[in-house]
């Protein structure tokens, strides 16, 4: 059977939200009425990739006058001097690829290592991963990674 003629409501609702006429919430919706429920995580996640990737580029590339890329900034001179002196230093950070990890990378590559010297490896891993290789380094006490950015969660 062909999903058109299964239900025309919701050809319909899928062609809307693939032409990006309605939203994933107002699609999710439609099938809902049509009584078609959804366990997939692609439908269910709340952040498409694509739109959080350019959400997150337009946000770095907003600097206030407190940002460490604005040059009168305290935060600016406090890098540049107290920083400076770690130059040539290298800090592997290992997180769950999350959009406040990601932009926290953008930010560090954009203002942080130019001003400080310091460079920041940042690998980005499902959270499974970022247990599993946390469990790995301190029971074999590695110390592969500086840093460990767990959300509060």
């Amino acid at each position: 059977m062909n999903f058109d003629t299964f239900s025309p409501a919701l050809f319909k609702a899928s062609q809307e939200y693939l032409s990006q006429r309605i939203s994933r919430r107002q699609f999710m919706q439609q099938c809902l009425l049509a009584g078609v429920g959804f366990s997939s995580p692609w439908l269910l996640s709340g952040c498409d990739r694509k739109k959080t990737q350019d959400t997150i580029e337009k946000a770095t590339d907003t600097l206030s006058d407190h940002s460490a890329g604005t040059s009168s900034s305290d935060q600016h001179k406090f890098l540049k001097t107290v920083g400076g002196r770690y130059k040539g230093t290298k800090i592997r950070i290992v997180s769950e690829s999350t959009p406040p990890s990601i932009a926290t990378n953008n930010l560090a590559q954009k203002e942080f290592s130019p001003l400080t010297g310091i460079e920041v490896e940042w690998v980005q891993l499902p959270l499974e991963r970022v247990f599993a290789q946390i469990v790995s380094d301190t029971s074999l006490q590695r110390g592969t990674n500086d840093i460990y950015y767990l959300d509060q969660a």
